[in-house]
């Protein structure tokens, strides 16, 4: 969430990546080209893991200082 009027919220400040999978479904709505589409899902979905990786071991990581301190 990056909202610079959601001061409320845990994940103000925080820029979370999206997806573009636009090529994807502009293929798949147009032509029906699933071959197409799918390598460009497949790459996208890749990215998305290793931010969530990324994301749970920085937040586990806060939790073991939390906890160790």
């Amino acid at each position: 969430m990056y909202l610079d009027s959601a001061e409320l919220f845990w994940a103000t400040g925080k820029v979370i990546e999206l997806a573009d999978v636009s090529d994807a479904i502009i293929s798949i709505n147009m032509n029906g080209d699933f071959d197409t589409a799918k390598p460009v899902i497949e790459k996208s979905r890749a990215r998305m893991l290793e931010k969530l990786k990324e994301a749970v071991e920085t937040e586990i990581s806060g939790i073991d200082r939390i906890l160790n301190d």
